[in-house]
């Protein structure tokens, strides 16, 4: 069993009551685990030590920031939220824990009582080729999701301008990220059980 968590955002104390209200199951948390929240170190290591995680947009641009590759201006990982981070670490991200983001993969498949599922951070574009042609929209993608019969579900976050929605009856989609709202949303699967709690950090 899984419990797949939305945008945590550096809200530690929130996703630990979201946990507490879930049944037990391994934490998948769905990216952006920090920035902006005043505890991105504790959610990181609880991931790390308690759970599995992909990459979002903000561990990507956290990467980016102290390994430059020109993906992103240098300036946008703090315009986001990324000094908050830092200082959660006392000032610097450290190594072992920028080579754990940098591990993290992109998606993950879920079979669960005969039923697959495809974790993202953003919806996929189905119509691209190749998964390094997908990374973009795996990571930044801001339109509906598009079906894709392989799965019995596809659950994202990233996309607060969302929060909490459905796609398709029965449901093909939904996306889990509610932090616009200041809530943190997670699903439990194979129950398709959802799950909020109210930011207390």
């Amino acid at each position: 069993m899984y419990n797949v968590i939305g945008d945590v955002a550096g809200n530690y104390r929130t996703l630990q009551a979201l946990i507490a209200k879930m049944p037990a199951g391994t934490a998948l948390s769905v990216g952006d685990m920090i920035d902006r929240g005043p505890r991105s170190r504790e959610v990181v290591e609880y991931f790390l030590n308690n759970g599995e995680a992909l990459r979002g947009n903000h561990e990507d641009m956290c990467l980016e920031f102290y390994r430059p590759t020109g993906r992103y201006c240098n300036t946008d990982w703090h315009w986001n939220g990324g000094e908050v981070t830092e200082r959660s670490w006392g000032g610097r991200v450290p190594e072992d824990v920028l080579n754990w983001m940098a591990s993290r993969p992109l998606y993950k498949e879920i079979e669960c009582d005969g039923k697959k599922y495809f974790i993202s951070h953003a919806f996929i574009s189905w119509n691209r080729q190749g998964l390094s042609a997908m990374e973009e929209s795996i990571m930044w993608n801001r339109a509906y999701p598009v079906e894709n019969k392989d799965y019995s579900l596809q659950i994202c976050g990233h996309n607060s301008q969302f929060g909490l929605r459905w796609w398709g009856n029965p449901a093909y989609a939904v996306c889990i990220d509610t932090s616009r709202s200041k809530v943190l949303t997670g699903i439990h699967l194979p129950s398709g059980q959802i799950y909020e709690q109210e930011y207390i950090d």
